[in-house]
């Protein structure tokens, strides 16, 4: 169902604020990347409204690498464990993409 959702993304040059819910799996949260990680993609504020277990955390932290546009990241009502906050420790603390 998610297959090319991101390349579809890539289209919509002007999507500036994305909000995803449940139902979602790592594979759908992965299938982000090519939009996320995409030059032109100028989003702003991704709001991910879900329950995130470790499999759907590392995929959305594999998501948002190299990703340059972002400035807010909201975790709203999300339910984690200290697995799914390890894993997006990782993603806030390289500093690779700040001012890139």
């Amino acid at each position: 169902m998610f297959t090319g959702i991101g390349t579809c993304l890539m289209q919509q040059n002007n999507l500036e604020v994305m909000s995803i819910s449940d139902p979602i799996t790592a594979v759908g949260l992965r299938s982000l990347s090519p939009f996320l990680q995409s030059d032109s993609c100028i989003l702003g504020d991704l709001n991910i409204i879900l329950r995130l277990g470790y499999a759907e955390a590392a995929a959305l932290v594999d998501a948002l690498k190299g990703n340059k546009s972002l400035s807010t990241v909201n975790l709203l009502r999300n339910a984690t464990d200290a697995g799914c906050w390890s894993e997006f420790s990782k993603l806030l603390c390289d500093t690779s993409n700040i001012n890139n």
